[in-house]
């Protein structure tokens, strides 16, 4: 047994100077200007790093509403990962693969059914990468569009209900 522990002696603790470090939150991303939103619609991958505090839309001449329609739209693609799409594209086609491998497997075709299920570990991660992957695109086109659609409205052009002339560079 250690000598110290016989006496009695106590375990030391560190000594702490000053408060503990504080943890800083990033400031929330400002959009100023209409070339504050310009600028997001041609990158809006610099969206998906949205601070947790979120957003500020701070344009001249902007109302409320419209404010607050472009923030949840903003948070709408920041937070879009596809993950819906994957998964249920995952559900039906694994789904679909199994139920063929079960038909095959009633009428014994069973090589027809082993190739069945070994090309469905391939096909059907793909299809769901494919899936996740095109609605990540079309989030990214829809917030291409809304960004468009509000140069527009503050810039004075008519926005009109047709958004499939929409023009791609800005």
């Amino acid at each position: 047994m250690h000598q110290s522990a016989c006496r009695g002696a106590t375990e030391a603790k560190p000594i702490r100077y000053g408060n503990e470090p504080a943890t800083v939150a990033p400031a929330p991303l400002v959009i100023r200007s209409l070339a504050d939103v310009q600028a997001l619609s041609a990158a809006p991958k610099a969206l998906k790093r949205l601070p947790p505090n979120g957003l500020v839309i701070d344009i001249p001449g902007l109302d409320e509403q419209a404010s607050d329609t472009f923030r949840e739209q903003t948070r709408r693609y920041a937070r879009a990962c596809g993950c819906a799409a994957g998964g249920a594209t995952f559900l039906l086609g694994s789904a679909g693969c199994v139920a063929y491998a079960v038909h095959l497997a009633l009428v014994h075709a069973w090589t027809g059914c082993a190739r069945t299920l070994a090309a469905s570990a391939i096909l059907v991660p793909g299809l769901t990468a494919a899936a996740k992957c095109l609605a990540l695109w079309l989030a990214r086109q829809r917030f291409r569009r809304n960004c468009v659609h509000l140069i527009r409205s503050l810039s004075g052009h008519p926005t009109g209900l047709d958004n499939r002339r929409t023009p791609h560079v800005l």
